[in-house]
């Protein structure tokens, strides 16, 4: 080797210098692939970081938008609808976000971001379906589209009639006393017939404790029975009279067509009252809402577990 110094001092001193040399190349060699190393873990920890913080403020929509639920479903307010829509919509746009995130795609989480906002989404339309029922109060109680239609309509049209006959049986001279009792006493059996379907509607509708309710209904049936009794046994008898006025006997028939349609409604009522759907709400709410609300839905998963799970219901 013409190269080397014939000196062993000098080889001496370039064996060193070379050792040196490799050495330094090695420390640097070894920094820079640390350094790559921390900034490839310091990136990663960012990304899992900053997912981190979308699935807390996933939480955070989801949690705000029940709290809303919860005040509309106390008092209906279209301002409450729009707010807990808008936490939902806000829910999804960040899982879109988060799906794009590298660190997610590394884990292979986007099936379970994607489930979670597919989840989302049927929430927020069985609670769309849940909204339009309590915003509707003949849509949340078909017994009181009877009783604001039918019922009303009907006792209307019979208290009216008995006034009438009431009024022209008194200007009526010589009063007839006897008619004008018969009169007298169906209004005052028909008051007493609305005043008890009254306490029946709104025990009913309150939900109080239903021990009352069959002790209701059996007076209100007693009541419409005796009337229609009343009715036949006493007043379309006088139809055969020409004494009495055209207000009268128009009256007659016309109450004993009107209690017989208000017995024939209060018998819907009934069965309404009977079955599932006297409050709509009630049956959507636990087929419908509650399947879609009672999920766990894991938006990220860390060796098989789930250290945040998102609760919708």
């Amino acid at each position: 080797m013409s190269w080397l110094p014939t000196s062993l001092r000098k080889r001496y001193i370039l064996i060193v210098a070379v050792t040196m040399v490799v050495a330094v190349s090695v420390l640097l060699a070894v920094k820079y692939f640390i350094n790559s190393a921390s900034d490839v873990r310091l990136a990663h920890s960012s990304l899992r970081l900053s997912v981190a913080n979308d699935v807390h403020l996933i939480h955070k929509h989801i949690d705000d938008a029940n709290r809303i639920l919860d005040l509309y479903l106390l008092s209906p307010d279209e301002q409450y609808r729009t707010q807990f829509f808008t936490e939902i919509e806000a829910a999804k746009d960040l899982i879109s976000d988060t799906v794009i995130n590298s660190w997610v795609k590394e884990r292979e989480l986007v099936a379970d971001l994607t489930s979670l906002s597919a989840e989302i989404q049927n929430y927020s339309e069985k609670i769309a379906g849940l909204m339009d029922i309590r915003a509707d109060r003949g849509a949340m109680f078909p017994a009181i589209s009877l009783a604001e239609e039918t019922m009303l309509r009907t006792n209307e049209t019979f208290t009216s009639s008995v006034n009438n006959a009431i009024d022209e049986i008194r200007l009526t001279q010589p009063i007839v006393f006897d008619d004008y009792e018969k009169f007298v006493n169906l209004r005052d059996k028909w008051r007493r017939l609305i005043m008890a379907y009254r306490i029946y509607v709104i025990n009913r509708t309150a939900s109080l404790p239903k021990d009352r309710l069959p002790g209701l209904l059996s007076n209100i049936s007693l009541f419409i029975d005796n009337i229609i009794i009343d009715i036949e046994d006493n007043l379309l008898p006088m139809l055969e009279s020409d004494e009495i006025g055209l207000e009268t006997a128009e009256a007659i028939e016309i109450t004993y067509e009107q209690a017989k349609i208000w017995r024939e409604t209060f018998s819907q009522v009934k069965s309404l009252a009977d079955s599932d759907v006297w409050r709509t709400d009630i049956p959507y709410t636990l087929k419908e809402v509650a399947p879609a609300s009672d999920k766990n839905i894991c938006a990220i998963r860390t060796n098989n577990s789930c250290p945040q799970p998102i609760y919708l219901g």
